[in-house]
């Protein structure tokens, strides 16, 4: 693509891969203004669609439109800028991306795809710390008015299936249903496949969510949470050596996070140099000039004649009173990494549940602890696999009685 004044000059190829000949080339030169801009660029995409489907004998059905519901070029821009945060969204960009895709919709208030990016965006907010407004009120009213103009919007019924699975009485077959109909509305939804796993992961069924994250990357290679999600999967299942390859190529990317279902293995491995730098991210996650939390993490760890109770007590009160409104500092998976740590088993906040922290390993005594199963109980993962059956790792137990009951590895 080239510009020149009012010109802009497109020239589409296709090549071969195997020989690299050129089978197909065309240039198309159009007069660009501010209000033909989305125009032009249909009307290109169309002619180059026209000219493939004729040259490979094929049909390719019409896309969206380039601005994708959108006349206003600002409330376009913003929308680009938006959903770019949130796929990249860590601790800063996902309030940027709040801010943009917002800014979109009240410079376009039909704009039915920015409302649908939006709704994620609300629904996910708590999880990441944020608490200041009613995030998922806000996200399941965008994702209802979304649905009401385009009942085949994929990202509206991915909010909606998060919000069915971190509601307060978790319901997994909902979620799964809702993401599903994402997926069937447009394959290409990627957050909709990760959190297609991320259900999966909770409810123990590994092998079913590295299949949906892995189509998740199939689609963008470069997706952050995607990375983190894969990486995941292979921490739990005490894949060691796999779960540091795949971590190489999340460092890469723009992700943070505190690490909960990481530091027990990478710990009881004994890897110092890779431990310490995911106990400083954590650290700089909560905020500047909270390094002072490595080495009180590292022995929490790693050291059994360490008073994890008294230390413990201490630790959370001068994160009180340093870090009052931080994100990082709020967000549930932070509070599970440390208390993980610290073996505070019985004091995993219930909105840490979605980490799915239950199945983590390298952690001692916590695959014994009832507060494990307590957790799992209150997600309600029993009633879901009663009624669609269990993972490989866990077994139903019918007790004297009748009663039922559950066990897991």
């Amino acid at each position: 693509m080239r510009k020149a004044a009012d010109t802009i000059r497109v020239t589409a190829q296709l090549i071969d891969a195997r020989s690299d000949q050129r089978i197909w080339s065309e240039t198309f030169e159009r007069q660009l203004t501010a209000q033909n801009v989305f125009a032009i660029q249909d009307e290109i995409a169309a002619a180059i669609t026209a000219a493939l489907a004729s040259r490979l004998d094929v049909r390719i059905d019409a896309a969206p439109g380039a601005a994708g519901g959108t006349s206003d070029i600002d409330a376009y821009q913003a929308f680009l800028a938006g959903r770019d945060l949130f796929i990249t969204r860590n601790y800063d960009n996902l309030a940027r991306a709040i801010e943009m895709l917002e800014q979109a919709v009240e410079a376009d208030p039909d704009f039915v795809r920015a409302r649908g990016w939006l709704a994620m965006a609300y629904i996910v907010a708590p999880h990441w710390g944020y608490l200041g407004r009613e995030f998922v009120e806000l996200g399941v009213g965008a994702a209802e008015t979304t649905l009401a103009a385009n009942p085949a919007n994929a990202e509206a019924l991915t909010a909606l299936g998060l919000s069915r699975q971190r509601s307060p009485v978790s319901d997994y077959a909902g979620a799964i249903d809702y993401y599903e109909q994402a997926i069937a509305a447009d394959p290409q939804a990627t957050t909709a496949h990760l959190w297609l796993a991320q259900a999966w992961r909770e409810l123990g069924f590994f092998g079913r969510a590295t299949a949906a994250v892995e189509r998740c990357l199939d689609i963008d290679p470069n997706y952050p949470m995607c990375l983190y999600t894969l990486a995941e999967l292979a921490a739990m299942q005490g894949n060691h050596d796999e779960v540091v390859a795949r971590l190489l190529r999340l460092f890469e990317s723009s992700h943070q996070d505190p690490y909960p279902a990481f530091l027990g293995i990478i710990a009881r491995h004994g890897d110092d140099v890779l431990l310490t730098l995911m106990l400083r991210e954590l650290a700089d996650v909560v905020g500047p000039g909270a390094r002072w939390m490595v080495p009180e993490l590292r022995r929490a760890l790693s050291d059994e004649a360490y008073d994890r109770d008294a230390v413990l007590a201490r630790f959370e009160a001068r994160l009180r009173a340093e870090f009052p409104d931080s994100p990082g500092a709020l967000d549930p998976y932070s509070v599970a990494a440390w208390r993980l740590a610290f073996r505070a088993y019985d004091r995993i906040p219930a909105n840490a549940d979605s980490s799915g922290w239950w199945w983590a390993v390298g952690y001692p005594g916590m695959a014994d602890s009832p507060h494990r199963r307590e957790a799992m109980i209150r997600a309600r993962l029993p009633e879901y696999w009663r009624a669609h059956g269990f993972p490989p790792q866990c077994r139903p137990i019918v007790m004297t009685g009748g009663s039922e009951d559950f066990t897991c590895d």
